[in-house]
């Protein structure tokens, strides 16, 4: 049915209606035709409209009769001369009667992309009234609708809309029963080019859509799960995709093997990002010298991904912050040439970037995002593939006045996008549809703005921050097990300087890490020390310790004495949980006390553990008082002899 015959139709229409008023108790054999001639005017046949021109866009509302109507699948894209398929579901049965018809009508070409979401205007084509009950359909109450299109004259015997040139074409589609509408809804179908042959190019261009890169969030909570994540890439291996790990996904899929090797499979090298755990601002970091911290946790989180078997995706990373000219650097350093902003933070002051440190936003289209996933927990669950289409629809008008390349996804996508985002990507390999690409292949977006100061101030806490990580260092040194390992210190430093923490919480927090470093050396004991009484020259006195950690313990004992000697000093031993005795070799160097200062440190020497004193006192006659003691015993018998010599020579003279 052509343009012309919808014209013959509603005039047919309109005088069988005053017809049908004037002989409404008279029956007549025509009564049924009549039926769908009213049927028709209801629904209207020229600008005046009625009431499916006034139904927003996309709105699947109930009608007062409590039937909701809404598209559950579609082919968006449609030949110069094919059809429309489309699944529609009906809900609310009890107030569908058997006379219940299904009306679609053609409006106007859409201009731009605004117009999706204004009310109706103009219709253009439609089809003739089919009764609901004559339709293909389930047991789930979705029917089969089909709406064939033509781009020039008649040719078959089937009726088809007249849709002269290629664009974007609001469909209407529409219930009523004798009594009035039931429900009403709206999709879109895109009318493509006539290729006249393979090597021709279309008469009558339709321009193409920009390339368009999908993100897909997988949280642990709300949003996609591995699962769903999972089932998407399965289903759809050949559309690029770049997959962002929530926090706590990595740790999920580290501790359930089987779960990583079916999502590693999945993914089939396409890339992975992961927030990180810790959400820090390296600009911050670098005025305080300490850009080491979130370079070691970017490269910490690439490893933890590898490890698992994920391709991370090069040259690219997350962040919320603004960056300054240092934070750029310590990006630019990591090899990073482009920032993805799924939540449009980045909003900074001052100049461009240049050169070597100029790196790139890639942002998500939040609207369009928006658009497809829905606000709510089952808005896209409901009517997902209409959601899918309406994007489509938007990304072929946006195409006529801008190619920059769109990027879906995000935080964006709402809280349960799986089956809005299965039909869009569904759709993508249809002829006519959107190029799909990585973010990774995203160039045209804007450079970073630089901003003046850093989002957050970790000025006040510099100090602390680098006496903390000293005192971390040596307690690395003396840990060997149990208790406060020295990576989980690590990972409390980094979550207190995270940027959802205010600057007072910092400061408690790090303080709090001070104190708890403090009492983890604490853990040795020396037993005081005892009189001591050393009868030879050398002896072994024990050295009793205590420790109350929960594992071993790298120690090393000091000796301090001007007159005792130890063996073992500055000797670094491993004790054991518990009372551990340790004999060590003491040498006099003369008899009396002598006072010996024991210390127990560090294996680096930074930290002194325990002290105590003992007294040492020495019996034995030490080497070097023998040495002079027979010395002097010689030369007084050397005197004694010489004496009575001379004594026996005066008496004999």
């Amino acid at each position: 049915m052509g343009q012309g015959d919808v014209t013959w139709w509603s005039r047919r229409t309109r005088r069988t209606t005053s017809e049908t008023r004037a002989s409404a108790e008279r029956p007549t054999a025509g009564a049924a035709w009549l039926a769908q001639g009213v049927l028709l005017l209801v629904v209207g046949a020229g600008p005046a409209g009625a009431t499916t021109a006034q139904e927003p866009a996309g709105d699947t509302s109930p009608l007062p009769g409590g039937v909701s109507l809404a598209v559950v699948g579609q082919s968006t894209f449609v030949a110069a001369d094919g059809q429309l398929e489309l699944e529609v579901a009906v809900e609310g049965g009890d107030g569908i009667a058997g006379d219940t018809v299904v009306s679609i009508t053609v409006f106007g070409a859409l201009a731009t992309e605004e117009e999706i979401g204004e009310p109706l205007a103009m219709p253009l084509n439609r089809l003739p009234p089919m009764a609901l009950g004559s339709l293909p359909s389930d047991d789930a109450g979705r029917y089969h609708l089909e709406l064939p299109v033509r781009s020039g004259p008649q040719f078959d015997d089937r009726p088809r809309v007249l849709l002269p040139k290629p664009g974007v074409y609001p469909v209407s589609i529409e219930l009523r029963s004798e009594d009035g509408p039931l429900a009403a809804t709206t999709t879109h179908l895109v009318r493509l080019p006539k290729i006249t042959s393979e090597d021709e190019p279309a008469a009558d261009r339709l321009p193409e859509p920009p390339p368009v890169a999908v993100v897909l969030n997988v949280s642990t909570a709300e949003g996609l799960t591995v699962e769903a994540v999972r089932q998407l890439l399965v289903d759809h291996p050949t559309i690029p995709m770049t997959v962002i790990l929530q926090e706590g996904v990595e740790h999920q899929l580290r501790t359930d093997s089987e779960l990583a090797a079916g999502f590693v499979d999945a993914l089939a090298g396409r890339p992975v990002l992961a927030v990180p755990a810790i959400d820090l601002d390296p600009s911050a970091l670098a005025e305080i010298d300490q850009a080491d911290l979130y370079a070691g946790a970017a490269t910490a989180a690439r490893e933890d991904l590898e490890a698992i078997g994920l391709t991370v995706a090069d040259g690219l990373a997350l962040l919320g912050a603004p960056l300054t000219s240092a934070g750029i650097e310590v990006l630019t350093g990591l090899g990073v040439g482009s920032v993805l902003d799924t939540e449009n933070r980045l909003v900074g002051s001052a100049r461009l970037g240049s050169g070597r440190n100029r790196i790139q936003v890639i942002r998500t289209d939040r609207d369009l995002s928006r658009a497809l996933g829905g606000d709510r927990a089952g808005d896209a669950d409901r009517d997902g593939p209409q959601r899918a289409n309406r994007v489509l629809a938007r990304l072929t008008l946006r195409g006529r006045v801008d190619d920059t390349p769109v990027v879906l996804g995000g935080a964006a996508f709402g809280v349960d996008p799986a089956v809005a985002v299965d039909a869009f990507l569904r759709a993508l390999t249809q002829p006519g549809a959107p190029r799909p690409i990585l973010v990774s292949e995203v160039t045209s977006g804007p450079p970073m703005r630089l901003a003046e100061r850093p989002e957050q101030d970790l000025m006040p806490i510099a100090e602390l921050l680098r006496s903390i990580q000293a005192d971390l260092t040596t307690y690395e040194s003396f840990y060997r097990g149990g208790g406060n390992a020295p990576d989980e210190y690590r990972q409390r430093i980094l979550s207190s300087l995270t940027r959802q923490r205010n600057p007072q919480d910092r400061q408690r927090a790090l303080r709090l890490i001070d104190t708890q470093l403090d009492e983890d050396f604490g853990v040795i004991r020396l037993h005081d020390g005892q009189p001591v009484t050393l009868a030879a020259r050398a002896a072994p006195i024990p050295i009793v310790l205590e420790s109350t950690a929960s594992g071993p313990r790298h120690v090393m004992l000091r000796f301090n004495s001007d007159k005792v000697v130890a063996t073992a000093d500055e000797q670094v031993m491993l004790i054991e949980p518990g009372t551990s005795s340790i004999d060590v070799e003491l040498e006099t160097r003369s008899l009396g006390v002598s006072p010996l200062e024991v210390s127990v440190l560090t294996p680096d020497g930074a930290f002194v553990l325990a002290s105590t004193r003992f007294e040492v006192r020495s019996t034995a006659v030490p080497g070097l008082g023998l040495l002079v003691s027979l010395s002097a015993l010689g030369l007084l018998g050397a005197w004694w002899f010489l004496d009575a010599r001379k004594r026996r020579s005066a008496a004999a003279a």
